[in-house]
């Protein structure tokens, strides 16, 4: 897992352990799956984390080649980088990727982290470093501190942080190219399928359909490893669940006040109220039908 890195799979490459993991599940379990679907059940996979990328490399290779299954689908939430991007966009009619908010280990793989890496040992200190020490001199309460060595050191602290700037900023010009290797021999590997996102806004979550481009770098936040954690999936789809049947509730309560109090016209409005729900379902359906073909803007 944390090796990030890839091997071949199916016609391209896979994240290596999902692919080693999944050859061996289908290879267990292929023939007892097939024989469900033939028999009338729905096999669908779900996982979560590196789960989510194992159960997503066994849905791409239960439905290829003779004796596929034609009907398997698969959910994953909080999946890595999982199969190549062609492969990603092809699944996304029977793969559905569940994304929490700034969730670090969708984002994370070989690429984005030599981009981390780069711009941690590119990051310029110098002058957040020098504008402290200033804000130390003028602060009565912090300016003892800078007592304490002598003269020189007090007069050239300036001096002495921009020398040792200068000395890493020439060892970094090495560090950058050392990186050239590895992102050239890495294959960029993408979150698989119809990806879902799940954000946090003012009064609970939002969500949205997102690209594979929105999680190739690695968003740095205090809830980055804490939005990885299931039971905070589980909380923010509670969450958006909850705030879904609040919503007819209302539409109802508002379609009972408008007509009145009356049994027969209470009846009404509730019956309006269920079929202007199963409209409503019907149209969002056909819409996540149709933003599940790869060909779809």
């Amino acid at each position: 897992d944390c090796l990030c890195d890839s091997s071949p799979f199916q016609v391209g490459f896979a994240h290596r352990g999902a692919a080693r993991a999944s050859a061996w599940l289908c290879e267990e379990y292929g023939e007892s799956l097939k024989y469900l679907e033939e028999n009338g059940y729905e096999v669908v996979l779900v996982g979560h984390s590196l789960g989510a990328a194992v159960a997503a490399a066994c849905c791409v290779q239960l439905r290829a080649g003779p004796g596929a299954l034609r009907t398997a689908r698969c959910v994953c939430y909080a999946p890595p980088a999982t199969v190549d991007p062609n492969q990603a966009a092809e699944a996304a009619s029977y793969i559905t990727s569940v994304v929490h908010d700034d969730d670090c280990i969708p984002r994370m793989s070989i690429l984005s982290l030599l981009e981390l890496y780069k711009s941690l040992v590119s990051y310029n200190w110098l002058p957040r470093a020098t504008g402290l020490v200033g804000k130390m001199r003028a602060d009565p309460q912090q300016a003892w501190f800078l007592e304490l060595g002598d003269n020189a050191f007090r007069k050239t602290l300036e001096e002495q942080l921009e020398s040792i700037w200068k000395e890493q900023a020439g060892q970094l010009v090495e560090e950058v190219k050392k990186l050239e290797k590895p992102r050239q021999e890495a294959h960029p590997l993408s979150i698989p399928g119809f990806i879902v996102h799940l954000y946090r806004c003012p009064g609970g979550y939002g969500i949205i359909k997102a690209l594979d481009s929105n999680f190739r770098s690695i968003e740095l936040s205090s809830s980055m490893v804490t939005d990885h954690f299931l039971s905070n999936y589980i909380s923010a789809l509670e969450t958006l669940t909850a705030g879904v049947s609040a919503s007819h509730h209302s539409k109802l309560q508002r379609l009972r006040d408008f007509l009145g109090d009356g049994d027969d016209v209470a009846e009404v409005a509730v019956q309006v109220h269920e079929v202007a729900k199963s409209v409503e379902e019907l149209v969002l359906k056909a819409r996540a039908k149709l933003q599940q073909r790869p060909d779809t803007s």
